[in-house]
């Protein structure tokens, strides 16, 4: 998998979750080198989800379930 894939996965996990959970979604969601960050700009609350950077060469080892 594509770095830039992780990352849409990440942020369509994260959506989806705050949903399930009744929690507003983020106001910007901003991809970074090796994270994504979600901003919520009236509350001053970010979360930076980092991807670890040995888990990419540019894909995920097959077998390996995101």
């Amino acid at each position: 998998m594509a770095l830039i894939d992780r990352k849409q996965q990440i942020e369509r996990r994260m959506l989806r979750m705050l949903e399930d959970v009744g929690l507003p979604s983020p106001d910007e969601v901003r991809y970074g080198e090796r994270e994504v960050t979600f901003l919520w700009l009236d509350r001053k609350v970010a979360l930076v989800v980092e991807l670890d950077a040995d888990e990419f060469d540019d894909h995920l080892p097959e077998g390996i379930a995101c």
